[in-house]
């Protein structure tokens, strides 16, 4: 992750925090920069392809606010004790096609999130680990998808304040 930010830093980004090990960087200062000029970046400092999402602050918000499962219980807890995550977000780098009916998913469920950025809200009682949201699922959506939980996105979301304030 040091070196994903020293990248960032060398692009000229003004600030940059990563969050844990899963490649989220929140970054200020690169607004002639592209989710495709991004990408091609890593792809030439690291030497392979990665896909790149955008969203702002603002979006974040906007969709922690907008989840039609918020209401819905966390995770049911796992023979160990612990509990998975339940509530996700799918970031989709363009408009996702249907992946089927949203029944056949139960208890899981979806939600294409409508205005803004192409995402999709994903319920999980049971946690991804358990799930039928699975690969099958992000393949059926047609386009380069990022998952995180929603636990991660208001930590991102918590970043970036911190540049603003």
């Amino acid at each position: 992750m040091k070196e994903l930010a020293a990248l960032f830093v060398r692009l000229g980004a003004t600030r940059v925090q990563t969050y844990i090990q899963s490649g989220n960087v929140v970054f200020s200062g690169l607004e002639a920069e592209t989710a495709t000029s991004l990408a091609t970046h890593l792809k030439e400092a690291f030497g392979f392809e990665v896909p790149v999402v955008l969203r702002d602050a603002a979006t974040l918000r906007l969709r922690v606010g907008a989840s039609p499962f918020a209401a819905l219980p966390a995770a049911e807890p796992l023979p160990d004790g612990k509990l998975p995550e339940s509530h996700h977000l799918a970031f989709c780098d363009a408009a996702p096609q249907s992946p089927g009916e949203p029944d056949a998913y139960l208890p899981d469920r979806f939600a294409i999130a409508e205005g803004g950025p192409p995402d999709v809200f994903l319920y999980a009682p049971k946690g991804l680990g358990k799930t039928r949201l699975d690969a099958t699922f992000m393949r059926r959506l047609k386009v380069p998808t990022t998952v995180r939980n929603m636990r991660t996105v208001q930590a991102l979301i918590e970043l970036a304040a911190s540049f603003e304030g």
